[in-house]
This record gives C-alpha cells, structure tokens and sequence, in this order.
C-alpha cells in the first residue's frame, strides 16, 4: 500500500522505486524527470513520467528481494 501511494504522491521522483528495493530504476526516474522537465513541454514530460509511475503501480508486486509487495 505505501509504494502505491508513494508511487502516486512522487511518481517523478522515484521514491517508491528505492523504498521498493529498485535502487537503479529510482535514479532513472530522477534523471528521466530532470530531463522530461527541461527538454519537454511540462505536459508532455509529467505524462510521459507519470505513466510510467501508474505502470509501475499495475505491474509491479514484488520487491527487489522477490518479497511479495502488501496492501
């Protein structure tokens, strides 16, 4: 439940990717953010990160220890 939430509050900055274990893909959506944001027009770029986000809520279920995620 908090990765969803965390996902869902700070999708962009990738803090439910490094509570969840996923130490690689956190500092890829901060770069991802970094660079959405100065590249893209903001519309376009929070999209494209918080989809990414939203499918990170529906796909992912286990931790980076293979630990079923809880709700």
């Amino acid at each position: 439940m908090l990765y969803q939430l965390l996902a869902l509050l700070f999708g962009g900055l990738g803090i439910h990717s490094f509570y969840a274990g996923y130490i690689n893909t956190g500092v890829y959506h901060i770069l991802s953010s970094i660079l959405c944001i100065l590249l893209l027009p903001p519309v376009i770029g929070m999209t494209i990160i918080g989809s990414w986000a939203i499918a990170e809520i529906i796909f992912i279920k286990v931790d980076a220890n293979g630990n079923p995620m809880t709700y």
